[in-house]
């Protein structure tokens, strides 16, 4: 006996030092379960784990546990909660034995049928023909239709005896008593004992004697232990999975594949040294002892003596911690273990160690060491913080390298030696490609394609010349003469987009990450996860912490300890999860469902049954509804308003074909108003209306018999008269034939007068204009006099539309009244991209495409904006006319060195008949051919078999875009100097690229223009400037506009809005919300100029003279109001104290001796904005302002503008300017380079 025990735990102790033990997972009431001591365990047809309990039934699906229990009063609950037995039929129908005298069967739907009889059962079984059969203790009972048909025993099934199996643990363990056992699909075989946890004999090849068996007990300081030594029940699952039955200890998985991974994780009694934390640096020595380092706890190795690992004593770490801080380990050629940490260099072989520091070598550039690297010149590279040093091993002397110093800038955490050329993965700066002899030849950022710019592990494979590169957001996989060949994300199956390591594998690549352990397949890039629960030493993996022995035996540490296997015998378990489908919450649904029309929605919930947190993906198709299969990535699935027809709905697991399952047939019927009932209906209707109609004509028709025939007398004597009438009629005939040929005659000579076409289209337009327009327009106040009503309205619309469209050809005869060219400098990309899609979204809903490509270094050009716009506008217009909704359309721009390619290819069959009448006859095209002669371009059909357009403008291109002369761009609070107090101020709102335009348009000796692009800076503009006209260009007419509009001050002056479209009902709009004039373009400078100048004098007329008077009766000082003065006050405060650091709104308080609550609700109501967001937003303009100077760095410009911390103020700049402040500065030191 003794010698038995002392075998077992001989067994017991090797298995905890090398870790090669099953794992388990296990599940209790924590979990979920209604009670801890288990009976029985078996799955249902769907996959799922049924677990018989003292206190109810409880069934997993791998993710939550379903339990059902009796309830009072209820019939169709379990018949009872403490379940003895379970037994499944050859229908898969599952029987449940209780202790009341019961049998039930679950039907689905949180129903069960009950068998209640007379006394209670032994045991429960199966017959030969697969039929259940109820055991007593001398007979035995077939149950059919509820009623218990006597059997003989030679009828049961023959149950596979356990009692050779208990022997061959019992010849070694006498005094066991077992449960139950179980030889699974393998052939191991389990047993379950009462109080001595699971034994297993394993079938293996150097077990055939049966002489090892491995032993199982409870480990409290186990994660990945069972939790009771009394196991009631063993059972293998649909899945492969080995399940333990507990009493007080609920349910235990046994992870499959878990024995081939060895984990080391710190415990009181196996491996007490190992302190709790991240592991982040492994390696082996000569003497294949594992080697690890800790985040910060030092450095521990195996001891082979004590089958245990011990720390090694660093005797400087006592005065310096950051020698605990292990970041990298490394074993060379001669067994020396060199050791990276936050302090230097460690050296450790047989003598002992030596330090190195950076502070005392020049040529090791900082004390902060991720890699190593042993060349086959016996150079120790390393990886610094820093730069990269280099070692002769063979003088034992650090050695400086040609460009070394390129390097020095560069934070570095892993590298890779091929020949000549070093692979360096560096922080937040990308792969610096270094040359030995030509320095850093390459450096590639996420500007080349890959995933981050933060690099944790690069491993080059020599046979395809890649290099796979582990970042912050994936594996890239790069090649320097190709480029980007593959990236790799979650998208594709990572577990995290955090890679740290990369182990090469046959045509494998190992990689930890933040969220487990995975393989990408070399040949074709899939990534197959590693499931968490087979036994690792936690989910989370460590930077650093990946390390392949010589065998090619993988180490991976992590937060909890470390992680080894190898992979050459490790196989992917690879079995299909189960679904479990439910139908509008009905678990019994058919194989057809037939739902009404008015029922035509769909709920279904899909349950992917298997037991491991890395599910398989499924997808789901309902075909006639879905184009394509979709993942499915919530349980539910949500149809509704399902047309009438017949639609299957289809799954499939992982993308393979023959998991393909047509779940069900699902029939929609039709509606009523679509059956032959409906129409039969109908026609009885009809048929009646039709008898009735004829009756009642019949009635009607003999009631005016009579009175026809009175009138047919006096019909007679008219008939009399109109025959005299006739001959007068056919005399007057004669004079209009003769009236006939005349206007013939005038016809023929019209048709003469054809062929000046331009001279009779004008003739019609002035006839058209002249004619319609004031018909229209009186038209249009006699409809606005109706009552409104929705025919009303729209005579109303219509009228506007044939209105406007008359008024635009009155303005395309303005286009030669546009004077001389005006150049300005634009964006040409953002211009033509705005303008195709303005003229598109407005038009057609064509199917179009808009091509723009760039030949030259630049996309800043000099041309006449407006003159191109209105050219795009008018010749799209024509072409979008006869362009249908079938028709292709694609638009190509092309920017060279000296002109503007614009190419118009479509199939319209219509525009190619049409075309040529357009030339003629079309007012656009004629307003088109008159901008395209004042811009000296030129317009041709390049292809007669398809219809295919192409204009070319002459353009100059410039590499620096200037601000044009004269345009104002203030921060009102500081510039106000600039401003010329004896020119009328006009204040311009628009869109930042439309500013050039706008300027050519408007700017006049007359008056200063002061630019602004949103409605918050419109605010600050009219508060702080002496503005006399305010002007917008086609700006959207939104409800922040209207509310600008009604601002006190802007009904001071006049207001102008110029718009590109002729649009009388927003022109109506404009005028009501308190514009007073809107101007249409295209329309002359001089136009424009004096329309502006007009208002303002006419305001100035009626207001200047009041305005004079209160001026001097106030000593010749503005009006202001009590909230305006305390604003005035305020900002001039604010704009002294922008540089102070400790001035804030608690200071702005006290110097206007007001509360906080007046001081918020004054500016608000001013300024619309709070105290802190002004202070705030002003002193960010100044570092604006400063960093376009470039004369200041970061810090000072921080306390520059009153930030006492610099990276609070980064950040602030990057949340306000979507960059950081570097960031800004050097784009705007390129753009001034350029």
């Amino acid at each position: 006996m003794k010698t038995n025990i002392l075998l077992c735990l001989l067994i017991l102790s090797f298995n905890l030092l090398f870790g090669q033990k099953i794992k388990f997972k296990p599940l209790t009431t924590k979990e979920g379960l209604t009670n801890n001591s288990v009976k029985d365990l078996i799955s249902d047809k769907d996959g799922r784990l049924w677990i018989a309990t003292w206190d109810g039934l409880n069934i997993y699906d791998g993710n939550r546990i379903s339990s059902f229990k009796h309830q009072q009063n209820n019939p169709l609950s379990i018949a009872g909660n403490i379940i003895i037995r379970f037994q499944k039929d050859k229908n898969d129908t599952i029987w449940m034995l209780t202790n009341n005298k019961s049998i039930s069967i679950y039907k689905g739907n949180g129903v069960f049928k009950n068998y209640y009889l007379e006394n209670q059962p032994k045991d429960i079984t199966l017959s030969k023909t697969g039929y259940l059969v109820i055991i007593y203790e001398k007979t035995f009972f077939r149950l059919d239709k509820g009623k218990l048909i006597p059997i003989n025993e030679s009828e049961i099934e023959n149950s596979d005896s356990i009692a050779p199996l208990e022997k061959y643990l019992l010849k070694k363990h006498t005094a066991l008593v077992i449960n139950d056992v179980l030889k699974d699909d393998e052939g191991n075989i389990w047993y379950a004992t009462r109080k001595n946890g699971l034994y297993i004999i394993p079938n293996t090849t150097d077990n055939v004697d049966n002489n090892r068996i491995d032993h199982y007990i409870y480990d409290q300081y186990s994660p990945y232990s069972f939790t009771s030594n009394e196991i009631e029940k063993l059972y293998q699952d649909d899945f492969g999975n080995i399940w333990l039955g507990h009493k007080d200890g609920g349910v235990s998985m046994a992870y499959k594949n878990s024995e081939k991974i060895t984990t080391i994780i710190p415990h009181p009694l196996n491996f007490p040294h190992l302190p709790n934390e991240t592991i982040r640096a492994i390696t082996k020595d000569s003497e294949s002892k594992i080697w690890l380092g800790y985040y910060t706890k030092g450095l521990f190795f195996f001891s082979n003596k004590t089958k245990c690992f011990l720390p090694y004593t660093i005797s400087e770490a006592k005065n310096n911690d950051d020698l605990n801080r292990i970041r990298s380990l490394y074993t060379d050629s001669s067994g020396t273990i060199w050791v990276g940490t936050y302090a230097g260099i460690i050296r450790i072989d047989k003598k002992g160690y030596k330090l190195y520091n950076a502070e005392i070598i020049n040529a090791f550039p900082d004390n902060r060491n991720y890699a190593f690297y042993e060349d086959a010149q016996k150079q120790l590279w390393i990886a610094c913080w820093g730069g990269l040093a280099k070692f002769n091993l063979t003088n034992n002397a650090f050695e400086t390298y040609k460009y070394q110093e390129q390097l020095t800038s560069f934070n570095i955490r892993h590298f890779i030696i091929e020949e000549d050329l070093i692979a360096i993965a560096t922080e937040e700066k990308g792969v610096l490609f270094f040359d030995k002899q030509k320095g850093v030849i390459k450096q590639i950022t996420t500007n080349e394609g890959i995933l981050g710019n933060s690099i944790y592990n690069i491993y080059y494979d020599k046979k395809t010349k890649y290099y796979w590169i582990a970042t912050l957001g994936g594996v890239s996989i790069y090649n320097l003469e190709k480029g980007i060949i593959k990236n790799i994300t979650e998208k594709e199956g990572l577990p995290s987009h955090m890679v740290y390591g990369l182990l090469p594998n046959n045509d494998k690549i190992w990689i930890s990450t933040t969220k487990g352990v995975a393989f990408i397949n070399k040949l074709n890039y899939n990534v197959s996860s590693l499931s968490p629960d087979q036994g690792w030493q936690a989910e989370e993996f460590s930077e650093g912490a990946a390390y392949q022995d010589q065998k090619g035996m993988l180490y991976f540490g992590g937060i909890n300890g470390l992680s080894y296997l190898q992979p050459n015998v490790y196989n992917q378990p690879n079995y299909l999860p189960k679904l479990k489908i439910v139908i509008n919450d009905d678990e019994n649904f058919g194989s057809v469902l037939k739902k009404e029309y008015t029922d035509n929605s769909l709920t279904i919930s899909i349950n992917s049954i298997e037991f491991s947190n890395t599910k398989s993906p499924v997808f789901y198709k309902l075909e006639g509804i879905d184009s394509s299969w979709i993942r499915l990535d919530d349980d539910k699935i949500f149809y509704e308003n399902i047309p009438s027809g017949t639609y299957n709905f289809f799954t499939k697991i992982r993308d393979f074909e023959h998991t393909k399952k047509n779940v069900f047939q699902l029939h929609i019927e039709k509606p009523f108003y679509k059956t032959l009932l409906f129409y039969l209906s109908v026609l009885v209707i009809c048929c009646l209306l039709i008898t009735l109609f004829i009756l009642r004509k019949n009635i009607v028709s003999k009631k005016h018999q009579k009175e026809l025939e009175n009138k047919i007398i006096k019909r007679t004597t008219i008939i009399e008269n109109q025959k005299k009438n006739l001959v007068e009629v056919n005399r007057n005939l004669e004079e209009k034939n003769k009236e006939i040929l005349n206007q013939k005659e005038t016809v023929l000579a019209l048709h003469h007068q054809i062929k000046n076409k331009d001279f009779e289209v004008d003739k019609f337009k002035t006839f058209v204009l002249s004619s319609f327009k004031p018909k229209l327009s009186k038209m249009l106040a006699q409809i606005q006099q109706l009552e409104k009503t929705a025919v009303s309205n729209l005579l109303h619309l219509e009228t506007i539309g044939l209105v406007q469209l008359i008024s635009e050809w009155d303005y395309l005869n303005q286009v030669k009244d546009l004077g001389s060219l005006k150049p300005s400098q634009i964006h040409f990309k953002n211009f033509i991209t705005n303008l195709y899609e303005q003229v598109h979204s407005e038009k057609t809903t064509t199917k179009a495409v808009f091509k723009y490509v760039n030949n030259t270094d630049t996309d800043i050009i000099q041309m006449d904006v407006l003159r191109f716009r209105l050219l795009f506008q008018y010749l799209l217009n024509d072409i979008l006319k006869f362009t249908e909704d079938n028709d292709e359309l694609t638009v190509t721009c092309e920017l060279t060195l000296n002109t503007i390619l614009l190419k118009v290819e479509t199939t319209s069959y219509l525009l190619e008949e049409e075309w040529h009448n357009i030339q003629q006859f079309s007012p656009n095209y004629k307003a088109a051919e008159i901008l395209l002669n004042d811009l000296e371009g030129k317009l041709s059909r390049t292809n007669a078999s398809s219809f295919e357009l192409s204009v070319n403008i002459p353009i100059k291109t410039f590499l620096k875009e200037e601000p044009a002369f004269g345009k104002v761009i203030l921060k009102h609070l500081y510039q106000k100097e600039n401003i010329s107090k004896e020119i009328p101020v006009t204040l311009v709102l628009c869109k930042e690229e439309d500013a050039n335009l706008v300027y050519q348009l408007v700017k006049h000796d007359d008056f200063q223009l002061v630019f602004e692009h949103d409605i918050q800076s419109m605010y600050s503009a009219i508060q702080n400037l002496a503005v006399q006209s305010f002007i917008l260009y086609n700006i959207p007419f939104t409800h922040e506009c209207e509310q600008l509009l009604k601002h006190h001050k802007v009904q001071q002056f006049p207001v102008i809005y110029i718009a590109e479209q002729v649009d009388f009902i927003f022109e109506e709009q404009a005028l009501d919300a308190g514009i007073n004039t809107v101007i249409h373009l295209p329309v002359s400078v001089d136009f424009i100029h004096k329309k502006i100048m007009a208002l303002i004098h006419q305001y100035q007329s009626q207001y200047q003279s009041k305005i004079a008077i209160l001026r001097n009766n106030l000593e010749k000082k503005p009006i202001l109001n009590l909230q305006e003065k305390i604003v005035k006050q305020g900002m001039e405060i604010i704009k002294n104290q922008l540089g102070n650091s400790e001035f804030n709104v608690d200071k702005l308080i006290t110097a206007l001796e007001i509360s906080r609550t007046k001081c918020y609700r004054v500016f608000k109501k001013v300024m619309h904005q709070s105290p802190s967001d002004i202070i705030m937003n002003l002193r960010l303009q100044k570092a604006e302002q400063l960093l376009v100077l470039g004369h200041l760095n970061i810090s000072e410009i921080s306390f520059e503008c009153g930030f006492n911390d610099p990276k609070y103020f980064s950040r602030l700049f990057k949340k306000h300017f979507d960059e950081s402040p570097k960031s800004f500065q050097k784009r705007k030191t390129n753009n001034d380079i350029l």
